[in-house]
């Protein structure tokens, strides 16, 4: 995955790329864990973030959410 940073693109991880998408939406990790009824841990999406824990899938239940 890549990231337009002005006239450059920078290689980020899943991780990195969710957590952004976290911060930009100034949400903490317990309230991405709410808004997946608890389906995505706080403690495991601090994992992937940090890119210590392999990436299940996770994605349609942000979608889900409506908030990611």
């Amino acid at each position: 995955m890549s990231m337009a940073v002005g006239r450059r693109t920078v290689k980020i991880t899943l991780g990195q790329y969710l957590a952004s998408i976290r911060a930009d939406r100034k949400m903490t990790l317990r309230e991405v864990e709410e808004a997946t009824n608890k389906v995505v841990s706080n403690a495991y999406l601090s994992q992937i973030e940090n890119g210590c824990q392999p990436i299940r899938l996770v994605m349609p239940t942000f979608a889900a959410a409506g908030r990611m």
